[in-house]
Parts: C-alpha cells; structure tokens; sequence
C-alpha cells in the first residue's frame, strides 16, 4: 500500500497494492482514486478503479479517509484564496473614483427620489430613500464643481465647467462647505466622529475660493477647477 502527494499542478493519486486482494494479480498496483485537475471534475476525487470502499483493508480504508480530508482541506483553501482575489478587486475598485462618480450621480439620484415616491408596491423604495438621493444629488454637484473642464457647461450640469462670474460656484461652495461641517459618522460605540476627508473637502473648497479670488484680482475671467485638482499640485 503506498500514497503519493505531489504539489500542483501535478494531482494527489492513491494507489493500492495489488496484493491486498487476488483478483489483481496480474497487477503490482491499481489507481484507485484521484484529484481531478481539469473540466467539471476540478478539485474533486474520481474512483477510477473497480474496487468499492468496502472492500479495501484497514489501511486502505484510512488512506481513502485521508484522501477525502486533504479534498476538503484543498477545496477550503481554493475558496479562501478566491474571497482573498475579490476583496483585493474590491479594494481596487474603492480606491477608483470613477465607481463612486458613477454611485454619486445625478442618475442614479433621480431614480432613486422616483422609486421613493412611487406609488406601486411591486418596485419601491422606502420613504427614507429621499434623503439618499439628497446625499447622492449632492455629492453629484460637489464633484462637478472641482471638475469643469470647458468655458460653458453642457447636459444641464451647470458646475461642471470653468468658474466664472456667469456661473454659481462661489454660492454653491458656500453652502456646501456649511453642509459638510454637519457631516458626521457614529461608530459602533455610540461616538460620533468627523472623518478627514470631510475637513479636507471644506480646506479644498476654501483653497479654491482664494484662488479664484486672487485670479480675478489679477484680471483673470475664468478658472479651470479641474486643473487644480490633481494629486502632484
């Protein structure tokens, strides 16, 4: 009786003896079960000898125990690999602004008020849904308001372009910079706590206010926000 372990991509195989039973003479050993390593079988453990499980001795018996456990073991350990993977593609995706300027829209605001007030109860949101979108709209125009790359705004967005004296991004960063300093999280304790990024987000604001405001002192007619907003400046 023998087993062999061999790490992948090579398959664990168990063999037996043919001298543990007559009716394999003719052999010195017999494959009895094996990893599958590709197709529908991957991971798992394929009979492909003709002796059943009762029949093997104490030993085999043991082995054929072991086989199953290491099974289990390796398809535990292939699943936490995969729950590692996609907490690593989770956090990729949190650290890219573009998932959170497609959450905080304009779009996905509207549709959220709309479901809140319909009236259907097959496809609804609760009434409290209203104050996300408020959130989500919000947080819509903040980022359209650091971000204008053009003279004139386009697609109704009236922030997201350069700051003028024709468009309300001064009056808009005032109220949303008294708006953030009522942000604010509780923890699972029970204490509330102001996260950094809302105190960077009121010194931002504040920063760009004092430069436009320098800039048109200096005879300037317009500021391009998003050329401000990059990570070197």
């Amino acid at each position: 009786l023998w087993a062999r372990y061999s790490c992948p991509p090579l398959s664990p195989v168990l063999a037996i003896s043919a001298k543990a039973n007559p009716k394999f003479t003719d052999y010195t050993t017999r494959p009895l079960l094996r990893v599958g390593s590709s197709g529908k079988g991957r991971g798992l453990l394929k009979k492909i000898g003709v002796m059943r499980k009762h029949e093997l001795t104490p030993k085999a018996s043991s082995m054929y125990r072991e086989a199953t456990r290491f099974q289990k073991q390796t398809q535990l350990m292939k699943k936490r690999v995969q729950c590692f993977k996609s907490r690593l593609k989770l956090a990729e995706k949190f650290n890219n602004t573009d998932y959170f300027q497609n959450v905080f829209s304009h779009r996905v605001s509207s549709m959220m008020r709309m479901l809140a007030n319909w009236g259907r109860d097959d496809c609804h949101l609760d009434k409290e849904a209203a104050n996300t979108a408020d959130l989500l709209l919000f947080m819509d125009k903040l980022f359209d308001s650091v971000n204008g790359n053009s003279i004139h705004a386009s697609n109704g967005k009236m922030l997201r372009c350069a700051v003028s004296g024709t468009y309300p991004h001064l009056d808009f960063w005032n109220e949303a910079i008294t708006v953030l300093n009522y942000f604010s999280y509780i923890d699972s304790n029970g204490k509330k706590l102001i996260p950094a990024f809302v105190k960077n987000w009121v010194k931002t604001l504040r920063g760009l206010k004092c430069v436009w405001t320098t800039l048109q002192k200096n005879g300037f007619n317009f500021m391009y926000p998003r050329a401000l907003n990059q990570d070197h400046f």
